[in-house]
């Protein structure tokens, strides 16, 4: 099977061999159960077959699936690895009532999955006595739900950056009618249109900055209260935080561009004039 290790080792023969309590988990499983993405040499406890045992993990690998797997664990489970003679003793079978089978490049799945069931059933005399599924088929239909689910969180991102830059917008020019004599005193006094743009720019930066940090602090805080509710353990990373605060400062610089220029522009004697 197609396994990318990340730490440790994989499965080898001589674990087999041995029938070494032995296990690869994957690094979203990791990341749950110790917090951190390396946990080779830590052990782990699992039932099966009526008895609880411990395994050494000596392997974790990338399955590409955590990004939906706490919300929809039946289609996008974690995973343990173990030897398949280890799975046997433990689970007190003596055959496999699974198999994996990995296809070459150009084969037609589809077309071998119908061949396996009918050779199958065929060789022990009961007809669907098999269920052969296609992987690769499930992964594609799983990848084009989680491609339909990031372009429809993309569209609700993007109306929430138009409408807060909106009132961001609207709440500057407000800013900039109520000072109109400020303005024309400062312009009167020497204040060029580009310091007045400055000032405005540097305004609406502002307000989106502290803006996007008390956002984000409450959305931490949420998405941590519906983890501990729901028993998921969330991590929150730094960098893309730190990122998601600065495309706020900068969507809201640019929609603080209009109040700044119509504050910039206005003349000295009418603005003194303004009541």
């Amino acid at each position: 099977m197609s396994i990318e290790l990340l730490h440790g080792r994989i499965i080898d023969n001589a674990d087999v061999s041995s029938v070494s309590n032995v296990c690869m988990i994957d690094a979203s499983l990791c990341e749950r159960l110790f917090g951190r993405e390396n946990a080779t040499g830590k052990k782990i406890t699992v039932p099966m077959g009526g008895t609880s045992d411990q395994y050494e993990i000596i392997g974790i690998v990338s399955t590409g699936s955590g990004l939906l797997q706490n919300f929809i664990g039946d289609a996008v489970p974690s995973f343990i690895y173990f030897p398949y003679t280890t799975l046997l003793s433990a689970s007190g079978k003596s055959d496999f009532t699974q198999a994996a089978i990995k296809l070459d490049e150009g084969i037609d799945a589809d077309r071998t999955c119908e061949q396996i069931s009918k050779r199958l059933s065929l060789i022990n005399n009961n007809a669907d006595s098999y269920t052969v599924e296609n992987y690769v088929r499930q992964k594609e239909r799983l990848d084009n739900l989680l491609g339909i689910i990031t372009i429809v969180l993309s569209a609700i991102a993007a109306i929430s950056l138009l409408v807060a830059g909106l009132e961001i917008m609207t709440t500057m020019i407000v800013s900039v009618n109520e000072r109109m004599k400020e303005i024309g005193i400062k312009k009167s006094i020497g204040a060029s249109k580009g310091t007045i743009l400055k000032e405005f720019l540097f305004e609406a930066a502002l307000m989106c900055f502290f803006g996007s940090i008390i956002g984000a602090i409450i959305g931490i805080l949420a998405a941590k209260a519906g983890g501990a509710i729901f028993g998921i353990k969330l991590s929150v990373d730094p960098v893309t935080v730190l990122l998601c605060i600065v495309i706020c400062v900068v969507v809201g610089s640019l929609f603080g561009v209009y109040p700044a220029l119509k504050a910039a522009n206005l003349k000295p004697v009418e603005s003194l004039r303004h009541e």
